[in-house]
């Protein structure tokens, strides 16, 4: 029954097994038994095309409180003169001028400058020719240069062809199709990985890379994609016209995206929704594009696209869920934290039946006071800063005015008073005030000075950087770690032992004992003294495996740290100076963020984690012994041949 199947555990067996079981569970009008949260996407949008045609709807993911915002979700920028060289460089250089062109115009930006970028496209030959001209430009535009050759990994632009891009993610992603009509007009249908057999599996890959916004530079319309020309095999061809449509057309239009509702009318929704309205709020019903819906989206009714409430209820999705994280703790804190939502409100059945009227009326105050906060935030950041963030979000270059982004420079001297969020007077320039039209969040105050407010970059907890210890003053003689010797202080060796614990816990115990004797001023350390600094650190804080000694801090705790540490390009620390649960929590962190994943997919993500330039053979046993035991511990588990996360993780 009912209640039986919803306490069961995990079915051992095949995928195909397993497939079965779900299969039948939501044929007989079950919901879903297992759910698989995504929340690396900031605009579920990005992954409801991959939900729909890949994942068969079983990922569940969060909507956000500005869902349709400009420089978020799946845009479409149609490049009217594009044509493919076909017969000599089979390149396309008008769609590669113009992905240099709003490149150069996004870094110009002090807005959307913060945010990184990646391009992919469908060929070598196209990858070649967008690095050649951004190279080249790089040459005259210092900011280019920057971002092409920075330190930082997690922001460098990268430019990437459709069959090497996987492991790779950015705020922004540039999609050039590259493929369409040569100079004579003739369009052959080919698109290169995408018509053979598997390209559906690389699109799926491309399209999901995005954490803010995927942008699709295109030459042709979908129905130029003839699919009556295409073989019945090239799966990725068609999969290419359907995203096409969708970054044209907007989902609503887009009628092979499932929004996955839950069968039936919720009726205690309903009542609420209509009780708020009647109270004068605006109310959206059953938000998102996956099986998690945000019940009840609330706003004011003079500014119904400002949504300031999220209300979740305990209905037949709620009670689906089998797990506290699942139904309480995971979705709150995700949507008001990387999803931008400035209020949460739950609304218990047994309440709204008892104090309905006490229910509407606090829901009210909430959208009032919540409106009033954020306009005040607003405020106190402009007095603090002198500034107000214009929110200026260009996506494409036919948004960008004739003049140009600019850097607000022109704007910053202007003064301005916003009444009733209206601009009710300005002596602002013309370019001035077509940016103040542009205001996405207004302002009822008089703010002297505009220019921005810089937006937090949401990053997950657990994902850390590595930050190597580095001695910056000797701590005494060589001597002192001579224990034979009166001189010898252990006291002093342990204090040097906790500086590198503070900073690299857990690290490797060789490791440790090098950075501790470089502290007395040793760069060499033989094996004895090894051993000897060892002897200083209390046994419960040394954990041995087949992989190595490992020393963790005094008040870590094993069993409950999720974090892992990325490796930067100029890190002393190898890959097998890295804990095993460190490598473990990584690869629970990609399953999590990417759904499902490869092994080799996992290999290639963990060696652009830890900075790994080559996957060589004791790199691919190490991490592939960790991967046996996260998965006998039952972390992970397998289906087919994807690496999913088990129950108790998702």
């Amino acid at each position: 029954d009912t209640e039986q199947a919803a306490s069961a555990a995990p079915p051992e067996g095949t995928a195909e097994d397993l497939e079965s079981i779900l299969s039948e569970c939501v044929g007989s009008g079950l919901p879903r038994l297992w759910l698989s949260w995504h929340y690396r996407s900031q605009d579920e949008s990005l992954i409801a095309f991959s939900n729909s045609f890949y994942y068969e709807g079983r990922l569940s993911s969060f909507p956000a409180a500005s869902a349709g915002a400009r420089g978020r979700g799946v845009s479409w920028h149609r490049v009217q003169q594009g044509v493919f060289d076909r017969g000599a460089t089979r390149t396309n250089r008008q769609e590669a001028e113009a992905i240099a062109d709003v490149i150069q115009l996004r870094l110009r930006d002090p807005i959307l400058a913060e945010a990184s970028v990646g391009v992919v496209t469908l060929n070598l030959e196209q990858c070649e020719l967008v690095s050649g001209i951004l190279e080249q430009r790089a040459l005259s535009d210092p900011t280019l240069d920057a971002v092409l050759t920075s330190d930082d990994p997690a922001k460098r632009l990268f430019v990437k062809n459709l069959e090497n891009v996987q492991g790779d993610e950015r705020d922004v992603i540039l999609i050039s199709v590259g493929f369409a009509r040569d100079a004579a007009g003739q369009f052959t249908m080919n698109f290169g990985p995408l018509n053979r057999a598997g390209g559906e599996r690389r699109w799926n890959v491309a399209v999901t890379r995005a954490r803010q916004q995927v942008i699709v530079f295109s030459s042709i319309d979908p129905e130029d994609i003839d699919l009556s020309r295409v073989g019945v095999g090239a799966v990725g061809v068609r999969h290419l016209r359907s995203y096409l449509e969708l970054a044209r057309d907007g989902y609503a239009s887009a009628g092979n995206i499932s929004a996955h509702a839950m069968v039936g009318v919720d009726r205690h929704r309903e009542e609420i929704a209509t009780a708020l309205r009647a109270a004068g709020l605006h109310v959206e019903s059953d938000v998102g594009l996956s099986s998690f819906k945000v019940d009840l989206a609330v706003s004011l009714a003079d500014d119904p696209g400002n949504r300031l409430v999220a209300i979740l209820l305990d209905g037949p999705a709620y009670a689906a869920r089998r797990t506290v994280q699942d139904r309480d703790a995971l979705p709150t804190s995700v949507l008001r934290g990387l999803m931008g939502w400035p209020a949460i409100v739950r609304v218990w059945l047994p309440e709204w039946l008892l104090e309905r009227e006490r229910v509407v009326s606090e829901i009210l105050a909430v959208a009032h006071a919540t409106k009033s906060r954020l306009e005040a935030d607003l405020i106190t950041k402009a007095e603090g800063n002198g500034i107000v963030s214009l929110g200026v979000l260009y996506t494409t270059a036919s948004d960008i005015p004739p003049s140009g982004i600019s850097t607000l420079s022109e704007a910053s001297e202007v003064e301005l008073t916003f009444v009733d969020a209206d601009l009710a007077s300005t002596e602002a320039s013309p370019r001035s005030a077509e940016l103040i039209k542009a205001m996405v969040v207004p302002v009822v105050a008089s703010v002297p000075n505009i220019a921005r407010v810089a937006r937090t970059h949401v990053r997950d907890p657990e994902d850390l950087d590595f930050t190597p210890y580095r001695v910056s003053q000797l701590r005494g003689d060589r001597k002192v770690l001579e224990f034979d010797n009166p001189v010898a202080d252990r006291a002093a060796v342990k204090r040097a032992i906790d500086a590198v614990l503070v900073v690299e816990a857990p690290v490797e115990a060789t490791r440790l004992a090098k950075l501790v004797a470089a502290q007395f001023g040793l760069q060499r350390v033989v094996e004895s003294r090894q051993l000897a600094v060892l002897s200083c650190v209390p046994r419960a804080q040394i954990k041995s495996s087949k992989l190595g000694r490992f020393v963790w801090a005094e008040n870590q705790d094993r069993a409950t740290w999720i974090a892992f540490r990325r490796s930067s390009d100029d890190c002393d620390r190898t890959y097998d100076e890295i804990a095993p649960e460190e490598v473990r929590n990584a690869m629970l962190f990609l399953t999590r963020k990417g759904m499902s994943m490869s092994d080799e997919g996992m290999l290639a993500d963990l060696a652009e984690i830890f900075r790994v330039s080559r996957i060589t053979a004791p790199f691919r046993e190490r991490m592939s012994h960790v991967l046996k035991e996260v998965l006998k511990a039952k972390h992970l588990m397998r289906e087919g041949d994807r690496i999913v996360l088990a129950l108790a993780e998702s």
